[in-house]
């Protein structure tokens, strides 16, 4: 009898582990990934336009998560909370050279 609750309790554990919130090492670790990004695209985009700047941040964050889709997908939406934690100067460098508010909108 014991048997059966546990197996129907099985669908129910393993859906609340694929609804758990993402552990906190996944963001530092897109947060890292993302400052070493900015970190070695803006000495390169300072005195570009700001469109020019928004294509090679486009490229470089591409190249980093392997142009696979998967990868990117999450990005876009954690990009500023991630580099806000993580490197806020660097963010706020970017911000300035990409004259945008969020750096999703850089990803546009």
């Amino acid at each position: 009898m014991l048997r059966n609750h546990v197996f129907r309790l099985l669908p129910a554990t393993a859906l609340l582990t694929l609804l758990a919130p993402i552990p906190a090492a996944h963001a530092e670790s897109l947060g890292e990934q993302l400052c070493t990004v900015l970190k070695k695209l803006l000495p390169e985009v300072r005195d570009y336009q700001p469109a020019g700047a928004r294509a090679q941040l486009v490229m470089a964050v591409s190249e980093a998560f392997d142009y696979e889709p998967d990868k990117l997908r999450p990005v876009r939406k954690e990009i500023d909370p991630a580099t806000t934690a993580s490197c806020p100067k660097e963010r706020e460098a970017m911000l300035a050279v990409l004259k945008t508010k969020t750096l999703a909108e850089g990803m546009e």
